[in-house]
């Protein structure tokens, strides 16, 4: 079996079809046995297919590059919700999905990504940052889980390590009495004093931040940490993902809770951005609702964004850019999928949301009006 890191990576790699599609969900820790027998149904099914719509192609290229993905059991180990598998002939990719996904067999024209697109817009790559008044603590979230990034010494771990001798004292002013005489009295309350130092020391991790981390930036503090780091950061990646709790405990579970929570916020946050640059394409006379205006937007590399209606399908192919319904292999096949591959193909972004905030199957905002 060809091992391919990403989708965009397998389509790198194939110029020519039919593609078998499968999709199985799987169970948390499935054993592999019964993972091999629902693969195996769904692969007697895409042969079955294979036959009936394109009869001149041959199987067994195909059942030999999908015999390959049994060779190693322990690859379907794991929490794994879904099972994707995309086969060309020659080579063969599986991935392991996040989200959960319907088991189905397809053989298409072109190989059925919309699955692999939904799975990869569910994994969050963000940093959090534990923010308390004179300490820190950075986790990453992979897309699956929150693991603590250790900080080496020279990252501002602590206020008296980034501060040493610059904390704040008390304040001393001198006032001359006589000729030969000066009295000192302190001014400037603690507080005063600790909120200068937390303001110098958020100051050095929001630098440090920006030159060392390269992704969103969640923020997990009390509400007047993160009230004022906001207030001082500069970093570009800051993100409006927070949790505003004291972070008093770091557990496994407890980060494992979080991560959920943080993962739920980040995905609110990328619809509601979604929605907004629809919006702004209406005002500027760049987005596309009918499917054929679409057809003929993505055949002259205008799209920028494409937004699908989460488990949308339409019928149909497209030929030379024009849209069609008339053949066998049309009624087989899904055109949002085709659109979505030309328009990741032509370097544009694909993206999902939900029916109540997609009311079309598919709308395209495009680099220009047309």
């Amino acid at each position: 079996m060809t091992e391919f890191a990403t989708l965009q990576d397998f389509l790198t790699h194939t110029d020519h079809g039919p593609y078998v599609s499968i999709y199985l969900s799987k169970l948390p820790h499935q054993a592999f046995p019964a993972i091999s027998l629902a693969l195996r149904h769904q692969i007697e099914h895409a042969q079955s297919v294979m036959a009936e719509i394109f009869p001149k192609v041959a199987w067994q290229p195909y059942a030999d590059q999908l015999e390959t993905i049994f060779d190693d059991p322990a690859r379907f180990n794991g929490i794994t919700k879904g099972i994707g598998v995309l086969c060309d002939g020659q080579q063969v990719a599986l991935f392991l999905m996040a989200e959960p996904v319907s088991d189905t067999a397809m053989v298409t024209t072109q190989p059925q990504i919309l699955p692999l697109i939904a799975d990869h817009q569910s994994r969050y790559d963000f940093d959090l940052l534990v923010l308390q008044r004179d300490r820190i603590a950075l986790f990453h979230h992979d897309g699956d889980t929150l693991v603590e990034v250790i900080l080496p010494d020279e990252a501002p771990r602590t206020l008296v390590a980034a501060l040493g001798e610059e904390q704040g004292g008390p304040q001393l002013n001198s006032i001359r009495q006589g000729s030969d005489a000066v009295s000192y009295h302190g001014h400037g309350d603690k507080s005063a004093e600790q909120l200068a130092d937390t303001k110098r020391y958020f100051q050095q991790v929001d630098a440090y931040l920006i030159a060392h981390r390269d992704f969103p930036l969640a923020l997990w503090g009390l509400p007047q940490n993160i009230a004022l780091f906001r207030s001082l950061s500069r970093n570009l990646n800051l993100s409006a993902v927070e949790l505003a709790l004291s972070p008093n405990e770091l557990s496994s579970t407890v980060m494992a809770r979080v991560a959920v929570t943080l993962t739920s916020d980040f995905d609110s946050e990328a619809r509601h951005e979604l929605l907004a640059q629809i919006n702004a394409a209406r005002d500027r006379k760049c987005l596309r609702v009918d499917l054929n205006g679409i057809a003929q937007a993505v055949a002259v590399h205008a799209v920028d964004r494409l937004l699908i209606q989460t488990g949308a399908r339409v019928k149909g192919e497209l030929i030379h850019g024009e849209f069609t319904t008339a053949s066998l292999k049309a009624q087989h096949n899904n055109v949002l999928n085709d659109l979505a591959i030309a328009v990741v193909a032509q370097g544009g972004t694909v993206s999902l949301l939900p029916k109540p905030q997609l009311d079309e199957p598919v709308v395209a905002i495009t680099r220009y009006a047309l």
